[in-house]
């Protein structure tokens, strides 16, 4: 018998090369074949790309505006009372966290087990976020009658295409990479997961639908009507209604919004003063505008945004106006005295055009229930008018003086913050000095060129070298805000 034939193994042959022999191709069974490395990015990848973009769309539109009255704009995530724009902005992010790990644990081939429940993550996210825009979009068309110029912003309309695209892309993704990391149950899962979804999306629209309803102002009741039995109908009416009055509208929501803020104003604001920021009535003309009912809803509802508490109210509920057919808007800030009420406006860098003190009241007299801050003549909120005494736009005046030889002004730059500014009469002299201070007596302030010091009285202005000479300029006109 023969001995048994020795083979050398060929380290120089190719395993893999074609023509090799049936035997050599052969393995042995206990040792099967390990598969190659997962790697199903390129599956995939160009929807994961445009889910991902998808996601920042959302959260760029989450944080832009919603809506919009007139000159007022909502934006989704930082109006106080838009919860929908914040959970859509989380859920954006969340979305593109999970896509942007997908997509990496792929390309990397590690923790792969993972890849399916990640890819599922977006377009559940992507539902919740479609159904919160379509609420929001009927429900802001859906009030649109009711308040003239209601319309909604490119950021709601951002979520709404941004949803609709990730929720398409990432279902699409999901499905790839749940093929690959599961083979044939992949399919049976994700026919499962796409009715789970369309479950909860019905479930979610009618749940996110009754909190909105349920969390908007009940308006007053309407009267019933009943058929009338002298006027049977005979077939169903076809006539459209005929348009509505904006003028009309705006008045009736002029009204209710009066109403609805007057038990707040009678119980909080009543024999308190006040700051008044606006009166107007149809007809008055104001800064080159003739002022309507459309108007002045516009400029109330800019006004209840911009400053804290506004309230309207309607000049003949009150005892205090000498008119009873005014609009009257108010901030919702109270004060002992009309003083305090005055330095709110000049805090607020409101000129007594656009802000005085008025105490509101349905039993005070309307003498004494208005003070304004002081004026000279020629002179406006700013300083004097054509003339280097005089603040910069946005900066209203904190004192104004005339002395003998000079106009004199200090301005209000912020909190604490003033400048000087004076302009000698006989030559049209001026200078302008920072860090002006108030004291107890006016204001004081220091030219940091050569020391001088100036300061500003009720009765006369000081200029002080600082060898300690004083030149003094008896006071003419005096004002202090």
């Amino acid at each position: 018998m023969s001995a048994p034939e020795h083979y050398e193994q060929n380290t120089d042959y190719d395993i893999y090369a074609p023509g090799r022999s049936p035997q050599e191709s052969v393995q042995h069974p206990e040792y099967p074949p390990s598969p190659p490395p997962l790697s199903a990015a390129p599956y995939y990848l160009p929807n994961v790309v445009a889910a991902i973009a998808a996601s920042v769309g959302i959260v760029v539109g989450s944080v832009g505006p919603w809506a919009s009255l007139a000159w007022a704009t909502a934006n989704g995530a930082t109006a106080s009372a838009w919860w929908q724009g914040k959970t859509t902005l989380i859920l954006g992010a969340v979305a593109g966290i999970a896509l942007f790990t997908l997509l990496n644990r792929a390309r990397t081939g590690s923790g792969t087990r993972w890849l399916a429940p990640l890819a599922w993550i977006a377009p559940v996210a992507a539902l919740v976020c479609l159904l919160i825009a379509i609420i929001s979009i009927v429900n802001v068309t859906s009030n649109s009658h009711q308040f003239v110029g209601l319309q909604v912003e490119w950021g709601l309309w951002l979520v709404a295409i941004s949803a609709v695209v990730l929720c398409a892309t990432a279902s699409v993704a999901a499905a790839q990479v749940s093929a690959v990391t599961e083979g044939s149950q992949a399919w049976m899962r994700t026919a499962i997961v796409v009715s789970a979804l369309i479950l909860l999306g019905v479930a979610l629209f009618f749940s996110i639908r009754w909190i909105i309803i349920n969390n908007q102002p009940t308006g007053s009741p309407q009267p019933s009507i009943s058929p009338t039995p002298t006027m049977p109908v005979t077939s169903p009416s076809t006539a459209t209604p005929p348009p509505q009055d904006p003028e009309a509208v705006a008045y009736q929501q002029l009204r209710q919004i009066a109403s609805d803020d007057r038990p707040f104003v009678s119980a909080q604001l009543a024999d308190r003063w006040v700051p008044q920021l606006s009166s107007k009535r149809p007809g008055v003309v104001d800064e080159g505008v003739v002022w309507n009912n459309a108007l002045t809803l516009q400029e109330h509802l800019r006004l209840r945004q911009q400053y804290p508490g506004v309230r309207l109210l309607w000049s003949g509920d009150w005892s205090t106006f000498n008119a009873p057919d005014f609009w009257i808007t108010i901030a919702g800030v109270t004060f002992p005295d009309s003083a305090g009420a005055l330095w709110w406006c000049s805090s607020h860098r409101l000129d007594d055009d656009h802000c005085y003190a008025k105490l509101v009241s349905t039993t005070h007299p309307i003498p004494g229930s208005t003070a304004h801050n002081p004026r000279l003549p020629g002179t406006d909120g700013q300083g004097f008018a054509e003339s280097y005494a005089r603040c910069n736009p946005g900066n209203p005046a904190a004192l104004m003086a005339r002395t003998t030889k000079s106009l004199v002004v200090v301005c209000q730059a912020g909190p604490a913050n003033y400048y000087y500014r004076a302009v000698r009469v006989s030559d049209g002299a001026s200078i302008e000095l920072a860090n002006a201070v108030r004291t107890s007596g006016g204001f004081d302030v220091t030219n940091p060129a050569d020391g001088t010091r100036r300061e500003v009285r009720p009765t006369v202005l000081n200029i002080i070298s600082p060898g300690g000479h004083v030149d003094s300029e008896p006071m003419v006109e005096y004002v202090s805000i």
